[in-house]
């Protein structure tokens, strides 16, 4: 099994909606822990929705709510084989 570390793989930054995510489960989580893993995450997807244009630029990495999400720096992705 080949070794997908850091070093292997492509660095680049998480999308504005995986910040969002990010950020919302956990504070979906603390406020409502009964929840299963799946409302909450039909909770956020209906947030994001809710959301305009602008609003969403602010969880990009460079925004203003996206800067403030652990990990909103870079994302490491394994090298995969190509077929």
């Amino acid at each position: 099994m080949a070794d997908y570390g850091h070093a292997e793989g492509t660095q680049r930054t998480l999308s504005a909606y995986n910040l969002f995510v990010r950020a919302m489960l956990h504070k979906l989580k603390a406020n409502h822990p009964d929840l299963p893993q799946g409302e909450h995450l039909k909770k956020v997807g209906e947030l994001w929705r809710g959301m305009t244009k602008p609003e969403r630029n602010k969880w990009r990495a460079d925004g203003e709510e996206g800067s403030k999400v652990p990990g909103s720096n870079t994302f490491f992705s394994p090298k995969t084989p190509s077929k």
